[in-house]
């Protein structure tokens, strides 16, 4: 598949990347404002953000509706298994998705 016909697919209002342990109430809080206006939030962690996913919170930020990507590399590197409630293996991904979002967000931060 293309980047164009990715990016398509992709469209967004906000790219979140997740390179922290720290900060996911934050995320939480962004994503469901997203949601309660009707924009789409898209989530990338990477590096110890990936450690994320074993947090208390983790299934708060699922419940967002946002969609969740993992950086694959980082999640091996940190010794991490799956499954993982709320993910797909599709979810798994490498640093084009993040690419990706940062193309296709109209909005992007970093925490």
């Amino acid at each position: 598949m293309s980047t164009r016909s990715r990016q398509k697919t992709l469209n967004c209002d906000l790219g979140i990347l997740v390179s922290s342990q720290r900060f996911i109430e934050h995320v939480v809080g962004i994503c469901r404002a997203a949601a309660e206006t009707g924009r789409k939030a898209v989530v990338f962690l990477t590096g110890p953000g990936v450690l994320l996913v074993e947090d208390l919170c983790f299934p708060e930020l699922v419940a967002t509706g946002a969609r969740i990507t993992v950086c694959e590399v980082s999640f091996i590197a940190y010794g991490l298994s799956k499954p993982i409630p709320g993910l797909k293996e599709k979810d798994f991904t490498n640093q084009m998705q993040n690419a990706e979002m940062l193309d296709a967000c109209t909005r992007y931060v970093v925490f």
